[in-house]
């Protein structure tokens, strides 16, 4: 898959709600583990760049967990920036776990002929950047 997405190495983690995508950071961060980055709020492609960025919040966090389910409603745009973010992460070395994904996200993802875990990397073996 060619990304079609450039996240920068580096923008200030970005918490609040923009244009409708609600953005959390609790605790930590997510960098242990314990505490994930949550998101939320309706996932399009009419809101594609401030997710670009909220997303890019994210990587420069360094390694993070995130937890999608709060998304109330996404399409196929915003399913190739979560993909894209994960793949992003990885390709830098950072380690990335997608904790949860909505029932809106699953739904594009099954439209999509996507398993779950081609967005998730569940199964993937450690060290690949699916654990933290």
């Amino acid at each position: 898959m060619t990304d079609i997405v450039s996240y920068p190495d580096s923008l200030p983690a970005t918490t609040g709600d923009v244009a409708g995508i609600a953005l959390s950071a609790p605790g930590d961060g997510g960098a242990s583990g314990d505490s994930p980055l949550q998101a939320g709020g309706e996932w399009s492609i009419g809101n594609a760049d401030e997710l670009r960025d909220l997303l890019a919040g994210f990587l420069a966090q360094g390694s993070v967990v995130v937890d999608f389910a709060g998304v109330t409603s996404c399409d196929t745009a915003a399913l190739q920036l979560i993909c894209s973010f994960r793949k992003t992460a990885i390709e830098r070395g950072l380690r990335v776990r997608i904790a949860a994904l909505s029932p809106a996200i699953e739904e594009v993802a099954a439209a999509l002929g996507l398993a779950i875990a081609e967005i998730t990397g569940v199964g993937e073996a450690e060290g690949d950047g699916r654990g933290i």
